[in-house]
Formats: structure tokens, C-alpha cells, sequence
């Protein structure tokens, strides 16, 4: 039986008519249809339900009711009871002051008015939260009291957004749009996406905060129209907002509430794989990601900005690929505490790494947030999987011991490797210039049979591949770069920094005669040796 099949007649003719004569033409939240609702051509007309809420919820639950008549559903008279009304047998229904009322409007409701939406958002990974929740996810069950896994912690968001309703529909949309206001400007802000989508766990909001968009919208955002009407144009924006790449409109491009349609890698994964959600090749979203892009940048220079991130999101993979291999030779040892993947110290850093650092690193690849890659993802990650290797030695692993023995620069190489020459930005004496690898034999061979090999398994196109090829022909215009080739400053420059070298070092010599009660230790550095 379908959602509020209970509800009367006229309620479904009411919403027939708001559908045809309020949104008609509405694509995405972000539509026009929206911007046209602040003045309809035909209000609908309150029915005396809706009046008698009004006046009722006006004494009792006043801001409640400032939020509806603020709100465009309001100035189309689009009233409590069009989401409200209930039948008798709905799950959630409610004898209230005479009439029967849904308790909790879910998304069902919300698509008798906005079906495409509706269909749009359940082909999307955000409807898909929910299922987490449903045994698949076991952090968020055993690991975690069963109170935090309800709406305390994970849930709040997983079955928040894909909650599963007790008449097996799916979804709540008050999860991003306010209750009652509905406020288009609010929704479009990137705070709202912040709510989910933040933290050492996540790091997408961090990682935008750090990039040049966030520091343009940071300046810029307060003054911007947010009520804009959508569609297939150039949003009015000095900079992208989250809703800019992953819903709103462009041109050649609708608006949408499928947040993965122009997504194509998963990211929140172990491993990064190229997403084939809804069974669509990746490369059909990677062009509809860069329709947004070239509405600022340059068609050479985001496909130049993708190769360089693709590569170094599929770098991830062969950091974590080594470390499940170790468990699983610890496993076979009985070196872990448990077969269970998150109980033992070796697998809470395993988690840590592709869970909370390795998503910070490729989150940042992807919203280009420099700082938060290096501080809070890869930094962190490579200490991490240090560490990781230094216990599976003290468990005995062969190949841990001899790594943790090494005394030499090349042991950091102990996964394959990524790479490209030249510089994104643009030419750079600098870019290249002197690196301990590039200096090695057969490093460039090794790189181009990777990322051939990558490309052999559809990882990255037959256009990135061939882009590489080129750009692989100009390195040697980076490489190995000498005082000749630098701007006049450079010798200053250098003078003020073995300056710089030159106080620390005398800093660090210095005995202070004031020395601790406990002196071995601190008299050590100044043993002569």
C-alpha cells in the first residue's frame, strides 16, 4: 500500500494543483520554479485546517509558525495541512484537535510535490545512509554502544538522511532544508553540508575551508544572491559552493539531487575505486564535474588539475594495499589479538589510516585544500603506517624487521609510486628541482609502468593517459635546475636561511648554568664525543 494512502481526495487534488500551477518547470531545489514562488501567479487559498493551526501553533509554538510564513510555500499558501494530513492507519498518525496529522513528513510526502527531486535524491548515495545502519557497516554496530549508534553519534546522519520508515519509504529532506522555512539561501550555504561532511573522519569541510574557493567565499559569500533562480546557467558565484559542483545547475548541465552524478571516485572507502553508482561509467561524471569547473577555469587546466589528483587519490590504494597484506601476515602468525578488524592496536591505526587521515588526504586531493593534505592527511598517514610497520616487527614479520633495520632514504619507497612531470600551476624552475628521487635510476620507467598499468584497468582514460605522455616529455625542462637558472634573490635567500641554521645550531649549544636536578639527561647533548 502506498505512503498516506488514507489521506482524502481533495488533499490529493490540492497537491495536483501546486504541482502544476506553483513549481511547474522546477529543476532541483536550486530551480526557478523556487525563485517563482516568492510571487505566484495563482495562490492555492488556505483551507480552515491550515487556519486553525496557524492560530493554534501562532500562540503555542510561534517561531514554528514565522519560519512557515517566511518560507515560499507560504506566499504560494501552501498550508500545514498539504504535508501534514494523515490517514487514519499511517504510522505516524495523530488525533490532534480533531484532525488527523502525520507526526513526522518524510520524503514520500515531500515528492507528491517534488517528484523529481525525490527521484533523484534515492538514486544518490545519500539516500544509501541509511543501509549502513542495516549490518553492513559494522563500525557503526559493534564497535560503538547501541545509544550512539541510534541518533547520538553516526546515525544522526546515516539513517538521518536514508532513514528507513516504518511504511518502507526512504529519506528526509529536513535533513538539509529546514523545517517550516524551507529557505533556499540556507540550503545552498556549504554550513549545511558542513554538518555531515566535517571532521578528522571526513575532512571535506576542512579541506574546502583551506582552498581558494573557501577563502573567496569566506570574503566574498555574505554579499552573494543566494536566492538566484537556476537552471542551465553560469551560477552568479565569485567562487563554488558544495551545492555549485555536486548539484546546482550549469550550462549543459541540469540541477540535480543525486549528489553522486558528477562524483567518480568513492572516497570514503579502504581502497578508492571509480564509482559506477547507478551503473554509470565514471568518465560521463567526471564530464559533468567539469562543466562546473570551466565555468572559472580554463578547459587544459582542470583536466591538467584531475590527472594530478586521480593519481594521487589511486596513490592511496598501494599505501593501505601493503598494511591489509601485513595483517593478514600477522593474522596467519597469531600475532593479533583477534580476527576482528577493530579491536587489536596493529587494526585501530589500520583504521585510522584509511578511515580518518587517508580520507582527510583524498578529500583534500579533491576540494584542494593543500595544508589539510599535508597537516591532517598524508603527514600524519605516513607516520601512522610507520608505526605500523614497527609493530608488525616486534611481532616477528620478516619483512617488517628488515624494513625497521634499513638505514637508508630508499626504505620510504616501499609501495608503488605516482607521478607526473611538470608543474600544474604553470612553468617552474622549481618544481623539480633537485629531488632525492628523480636522481634515482629507472624512477621515471617505474612511474610510467604504473600508471600505464592503471590505465590498462580503466582507472584513468585513454585522454589522461595520452595527457601524460605529453606532459612526461616536458620534465626534463624542470628537472635539475641550478643557481643559472633562478631568480637574482635566490643567493640572498639562501645566505638568510644557512643564517637561520647558523642560530639554531648556536642555540643548541649553549649550557645554561642553571642546570636541572636531574642532569644525566639533559648534560647528554654536550658529551664530547
Amino acid at each position: 500500500m502506498s505512503h498516506r494512502s488514507e489521506k482524502s481526495q481533495w488533499i490529493s487534488l490540492m497537491v495536483l494543483f501546486v504541482m502544476v500551477s506553483v513549481f511547474l518547470g522546477m529543476s532541483g531545489s536550486f530551480s526557478s520554479a523556487h525563485a517563482d514562488a516568492r510571487k505566484p501567479s495563482k495562490k492555492i487559498g488556505l483551507t480552515k485546517a491550515d487556519k486553525d493551526c496557524i492560530e493554534c501553533h501562532g500562540e503555542n509554538n510561534p517561531g514554528m509558525v514565522r519560519q512557515w510564513k517566511n518560507s515560499m510555500h507560504s506566499k504560494a499558501e501552501v498550508g500545514c495541512m498539504s504535508c501534514h494530513k494523515a490517514g487514519e492507519k499511517d504510522y505516524d498518525a495523530m488525533d490532534h484537535n480533531g484532525y488527523t496529522v502525520a507526526q513526522t513528513p518524510n520524503a514520500a510526502d515531500c515528492a507528491k510535490c517534488h517528484p523529481k527531486q525525490n527521484e533523484e535524491f534515492l538514486k544518490s548515495r545519500h539516500a544509501i545512509l541509511g543501509t549502513h545502519g542495516q549490518g553492513l557497516d559494522p563500525n557503526m554496530n559493534w564497535r560503538k554502544p547501541p545509544i550512539y549508534g541510534k541518533t547520538m553519534g553516526c546515525s544522526s546522519c546515516h539513517a538521518g538522511m536514508g532513514n528507513y520508515w516504518p511504511d518502507k519509504t526512504l529519506g528526509d529532506c529536513t535533513q538539509c532544508h529546514n523545517k517550516h522555512d524551507f529557505s533556499l539561501e540556507q540550503v545552498r550555504k556549504p554550513e549545511t553540508c558542513k554538518r555531515c561532511h566535517e571532521g578528522m573522519d571526513h575532512g571535506n569541510w576542512e579541506s574546502y575551508q583551506n582552498s581558494k574557493h573557501g577563502l573567496v567565499y569566506f570574503d566574498k559569500g555574505s554579499k552573494w544572491n543566494w536566492n538566484y533562480a537556476s537552471g542551465e546557467k553560469v551560477v552568479p558565484f565569485d567562487a563554488p559552493v558544495c551545492a555549485t559542483c555536486h548539484m546546482s545547475g550549469a550550462p549543459g548541465l541540469k540541477a540535480t539531487h543525486n549528489v553522486s552524478e558528477r562524483s567518480s571516485w568513492r572516497l570514503a572507502s579502504p581502497i578508492s575505486f571509480r564509482s559506477k553508482w547507478n551503473d554509470e561509467n565514471w568518465q560521463v561524471k567526471r564530464e559533468r564535474m567539469e562543466k562546473v569547473c570551466v565555468q572559472c577555469h580554463a578547459e587544459s587546466f582542470t583536466k591538467r588539475l584531475f590527472l594530478a589528483t586521480d593519481l594521487g587519490v589511486y596513490q592511496f590504494n598501494e599505501v593501505f594495499k601493503v598494511f591489509a597484506k601485513l595483517r593478514g601476515s600477522m593474522n596467519e602468525k597469531g600475532a593479533l589479538t583477534s580476527e576482528n578488524d577493530d579491536d587489536d592496536p596493529f587494526d585501530i591505526i589500520l583504521r585510522e589510516v584509511w578511515h580518518d587521515t587517508g580520507r582527510v588526504y583524498r578529500a583534500s586531493l579533491m576540494h584542494f585544500g593543500p595544508n589539510k593534505n599535508e597537516a591532517y592527511g598524508y603527514s600524519p598517514m605516513t607516520y601512522q603506517t610507520y608505526e605500523l610497520i614497527e609493530m608488525a616487527a616486534e611481532k616477528g614479520i620478516p619483512e617488517a624487521e628488515k624494513w625497521a633495520h634499513e638505514n637508508s632514504k630508499d626504505k620510504v619507497w616501499f609501495f608503488p609510486w605516482f607521478d607526473y612531470g611538470g608543474s600544474i600551476w604553470g612553468k617552474s624552475n622549481i618544481a623539480l628541482t633537485n629531488n632525492y628521487w628523480y636522481k634515482k635510476p629507472g624512477y621515471w620507467e617505474s612511474v610510467r609502468k604504473n600508471v600505464e598499468f592503471i590505465y590498462s584497468k580503466g582507472i584513468i582514460s585513454k585522454e589522461q593517459w595520452e595527457m601524460w605522455n605529453e606532459w612526461d616529455k616536458t620534465k626534463d625542462e624542470y628537472v635539475n635546475k641550478t643557481a643559472k637558472d633562478f631568480p637574482p634573490q635566490h643567493d640572498d635567500y639562501v645566505r638568510q636561511i644557512q643564517g637561520a641554521k647558523d642560530q639554531q645550531a648556536e642555540i643548541m649549544g649553549w649550557q645554561l648554568p642553571g642546570s636541572p636536578m636531574f642532569k644525566d639527561l639533559w648534560e647528554m647533548g654536550y658529551k664530547k664525543k
